[in-house]
């Protein structure tokens, strides 16, 4: 809906002045099974009001869908939402200052096919946008939340190597990028290249390798070469059944405490 106020008319020279223009944008969208893409983003409903030319009122919900985390498939269990994740659109005006806010605070857990990582719960979702000179737009989608590791163990030999039922994180990103005449044309990017620990804010299990060794959680490694190990390590025997890794790859990086030399 799209209208225009009276426009005002100079009496001296018939010259119209500025008008002031209203306007109501309500868009719903039409309901759609889950999506097969590897990620996707969708809004399902927008609303925006215009009052004497000016943004008033602005409100949208998006749903941004993950079918996969760390290269391994992912499937939403705690709500079951079809894999995706909701989030809220707001306008904030800050002084001078207007910004487009998307974020979601639903928490979301994605049980992963994977051999080491058991689940993926993600708490927070926060968005910024940008577009570039040349019409490129590109999204970055930040995630809070907490990684379970799954009780490694070889047949009746257990090992709990990665330790933790919860482990808290920050900085897991999924880039998005199109070009603004071709929105649909959309490619994404799992980033985890910045993610960070909290172990103050996690979960050890008390029978695991973290709760009796003098380990320090230290960083996280990753690599798109099937077989790169990192250099500069010593070789451990571990009571586990072991494959070489394929790409992409993911690591914990632990310090171990050997204590001084003593007197």
């Amino acid at each position: 809906h799209f209208g225009i106020n009276q426009t005002p008319v100079s009496a001296d020279d018939l010259d119209m002045k500025h008008s002031s223009l209203f306007a109501l944008i309500h868009y719903q969208a039409a309901a759609a099974g889950g999506s097969r893409a590897t990620f996707d983003f969708r809004v399902t409903s927008l609303r925006a009001l215009f009052h004497n030319s000016v943004l008033t009122s602005f409100s949208a919900n998006v749903d941004l869908t993950l079918n996969e985390l760390f290269g391994a498939p992912a499937n939403a269990i705690q709500p079951a939402t079809g894999n995706t994740i909701p989030l809220n659109g707001t306008y904030e005006q800050h002084g001078d200052t207007s910004a487009f806010v998307l974020a979601g605070n639903t928490s979301t857990v994605f049980a992963v096919e994977d051999a080491v990582l058991d689940s993926v719960e993600i708490g927070k979702t926060r968005v910024s946008t940008r577009m570039s000179a040349s019409g490129s737009v590109e999204s970055r989608f930040t995630f809070w939340g907490n990684l379970k590791f799954k009780a490694l163990q070889s047949g009746a030999q257990a090992f709990d190597l990665f330790s933790y039922d919860g482990l808290s994180f920050s900085n897991l990103a999924l880039a998005m990028s199109f070009q603004h005449s071709n929105p649909r044309a959309r490619t994404f990017q799992f980033d985890p290249s910045e993610l960070a620990f909290d172990p103050s804010q996690s979960l050890v299990r008390p029978t695991s390798l973290a709760a009796h060794f003098p380990l320090k959680l230290k960083n996280f490694l990753l690599s798109n070469d099937a077989g790169d190990l990192p250099t500069g390590y010593a070789s451990v025997d571990v009571p586990l059944d072991r494959q070489k890794p394929a790409a992409p790859w993911y690591g914990l990086v632990f310090d171990l405490n050997l204590g001084t030399l003593g007197d």
